[in-house]
């Protein structure tokens, strides 16, 4: 463990006034019950008991019965819509000194399994998310000329994805870093960030789409060093507003968002989602489209999108080639936020609001 992961959580525990040391010095996390977003119980039991178990190997891991009792006794029933104030009590109650969500995006089993998750921590001393993760795979990502490697369990493949999706918990981005020391190439004058969820433009499983679309631009940008506002207190904004106008950000909503510490606004839509070509090669279509809007006047501060599918542009023997949604969607996304970095750096930044007039 690594000294600054220490001292952050040595501030929450003594912040939050609970026991988030264990015995022995563990760090004490509580794991809520997997998102499944999915539907397959299966595949959500899997995670769960490889969380437990990754979890488990430099942490307290408060998860079961004692933790869902608390939960249905405060009826929180989503922690990325809870005011801070109830997570804080939730952390005091269970003794934790951060809070684990994990949503199961995308689980589909067929010929080619695939498997998508993302994860989001929440400090009991703040109540706000300091920490978010997102990771896709195939059983066929490994898979060699001679047709070794393929993953072809579900279960098996939730142990990878679990362990990618961990592999960042508790770690400060290397670019964050750089921007703390005033490198933004936004100039840190658009930061915190709200992302205001998507619209979908798809066929099928259009709320699931934007759902795993939000999560992973957030992993993008968090991996990128950006400050994010907090996801509940977004909700809180969009709750009080009665908004449920995905996609778009109205008048009052924006105002609300600049309010409460938001200087940029991020949406956009997810327009394909859609999985083709057979079982034993599927092909995913995403197509991907994104604006940044300034909070304090609602300008378009910038806007782009990308539209590929997994097979686009292969190498030799099929290799490059992605075979899940969500592994090209993030792929996506990191080429859109990098693109947007570029056209700062350029100071191409205005271009599109520029073009609007």
């Amino acid at each position: 463990m690594n000294l600054s992961r220490a001292l952050r959580f040595l501030v929450t525990a003594l912040l939050a006034g609970s026991p988030a040391f264990a015995a022995g010095g563990a760090l004490s996390v509580a794991l809520l019950p997997v998102v499944n977003q999915a539907g397959d119980s299966a595949a959500a039991a899997a995670v769960t008991q490889a969380l437990v178990r990754d979890l488990g190997r430099s942490h307290r891991v408060i998860e079961g019965e004692g933790l869902r009792d608390e939960l249905r006794a405060m009826r929180l029933r989503n922690l990325d819509q809870a005011p801070a104030e109830r997570i804080r009590l939730l952390g005091r109650k269970v003794g934790a000194g951060e809070i684990l969500v994990v949503s199961l995006h995308q689980a589909e089993r067929r010929n080619t399994p695939r498997l998508t998750l993302s994860a989001r921590a929440y400090a009991v001393a703040t109540g706000d998310l300091i920490w978010c993760g997102f990771a896709s795979k195939s059983g066929l990502d490994r898979r060699t000329v001679l047709g070794l490697g393929v993953v072809d369990d579900l279960d098996l493949l939730a142990s990878s994805v679990v362990a990618k999706v961990l592999s960042t918990f508790g770690q400060m981005p290397s670019a964050a870093a750089k921007r703390r020391a005033g490198s933004s190439p936004l100039g840190g004058n658009f930061e915190p960030v709200a992302i205001v969820p998507f619209s979908a433009e798809t066929e099928h499983g259009g709320l699931n789409a934007a759902e795993t679309a939000n999560e992973a631009l957030r992993a993008v940008l968090f991996r990128d060093g950006f400050r994010l506002l907090s996801p509940n207190a977004v909700s809180d904004v969009l709750r009080h507003r009665s908004s449920l106008r995905w996609g778009g950000v109205s008048e009052p909503v924006r105002r609300a968002l600049a309010r409460a510490g938001a200087r940029a606004i991020i949406t956009g839509s997810i327009d394909e989602f859609d999985i083709g070509g057979g079982e034993l090669e599927p092909n995913p279509h995403v197509a991907l489209y994104v604006r940044m809007l300034s909070a304090d006047s609602g300008r378009i501060l910038w806007m782009g999108g990308l539209d590929r599918e997994g097979w686009d542009r292969p190498g030799l023997f099929h290799f490059g080639r992605i075979y899940s949604r969500g592994s090209l969607l993030e792929l996506l996304a990191a080429r859109l936020m990098k693109r947007m970095e570029r056209d700062a750096s350029r100071g191409e930044f205005f271009s599109a609001a520029k073009e609007l007039k």
